[in-house]
């Protein structure tokens, strides 16, 4: 079963919504948690993607998201982060004031590769896939 989890009651109710009129055979279970703590059973989940999260957080809650994911992620199981990357061609394209600031506020790239992790296409932005170093 696949489940959708979100901090925002307001964000859940709109895909709620949306995926009543997709008729879907296998409904999503929605649940309203922090990420960090979502209260679901340890080693229960083949995925967990986190989606254009992280740039939001706060490093801690950064490291908390991720353990979280971990946690109930199954041996054998995928992580998946997609989020905002400064190599993408559309921020390269930024005005370099622009590009500036939104480099100095988007520390989640830096903060992978300096945990240990390498990127195997840091340069395309298209897509970053992390495997530990």
């Amino acid at each position: 079963m696949m489940h959708g989890l979100d901090l925002s009651p307001y964000f859940l109710a709109v895909a709620a919504q949306k995926e009543e009129k997709l008729s879907r055979p296998k409904p999503i279970r929605w649940v309203h948690a922090n990420g960090e703590v979502t209260g679901l059973s340890s080693d229960s989940f083949d995925l967990v993607s986190l989606a254009y999260v992280c740039h939001e957080c706060p490093a801690r809650a950064i490291t908390g998201l991720v353990k979280e994911a971990f946690r109930v992620l199954r041996p054998g199981g995928t992580i998946a982060l997609t989020d905002n990357s400064i190599y993408f061609h559309v921020f390269q394209e930024l005005s370099p004031v622009l590009f500036t600031l939104m480099k100095s506020t988007e520390p989640f790239p830096g903060r992978v590769l300096h945990a240990g992790f390498g990127g195997d296409d840091e340069k395309s932005g298209a897509l970053l896939t992390f495997a530990p170093s």
